[in-house]
């Protein structure tokens, strides 16, 4: 459904409720059997006149708005339903004890996904990006952000994660300390 076709199917419910409203109304002013019968020479009042007018309204705008919403869904001119295209992220800063083991680190985990990024992309993993967290005077960290297609990519990608962990201390034998986050998408503003 389109975000224009969804606007008007929010419109068309709001109309429909806006005409039970006018009907109770009329009903508790002039009685159920009154409004299923002849209501020709039917005189509403008070709440009851402006319910039916806005109602009238409603209708008229319905009916000049609806044609143009749907010609432009017939011919595909629509704004398509924004989507979030991962549902699923993960940022972990690690800490380093130096400069230099921050430099080594990157360097040595890049290489390591590299080697591995098919696998992640198999597992449902769609990005990664590695930060250098500077805003913390005397400190050596970096963040690691993922996303993920699901819950259930991020699952698979959990057993790369710790054979790719083994081989970074194999590697490198840096101590990092980890600080894991998960979230699920809500918002997704691209500028």
């Amino acid at each position: 459904m389109t975000l224009e076709m969804m606007y008007l199917a929010m419109y068309g419910l709001v109309l429909m409720t806006t005409i039970l409203i006018q009907v109770l109304i009329s009903a508790s002013q002039h009685g159920l059997l009154t409004l299923l019968g002849n209501r020709e020479n039917l005189s509403s009042v008070g709440g009851a006149e402006r319910a039916g007018k806005t109602v009238q309204n409603s209708v008229v705008a319905m009916t000049l708005v609806a044609p143009a919403v749907l010609m432009l869904a017939l011919a595909n001119l629509s704004t398509p339903m924004p989507k979030p295209e991962n549902l699923l992220m993960s940022y972990i800063v690690c800490d380093m004890l130096s400069k230099s083991d921050q430099t080594v680190a990157h360097d040595a985990w890049v290489y390591i996904i590299e080697e591995m990024s098919d696998r992640f992309k198999s597992a449902g993993a769609t990005r990664q990006t590695v930060s250098q967290i500077w805003n913390r005077e005397g400190t050596f960290k970096l963040g690691f952000m993922w996303e993920y297609k699901d819950e259930k990519a991020f699952v698979q990608c959990q057993s790369l994660f710790r054979e790719a962990e083994v081989e970074f201390q194999k590697r490198t034998g840096i101590a990092w300390k980890i600080t894991p986050t998960r979230g699920i998408v809500l918002t997704d503003m691209r500028f």
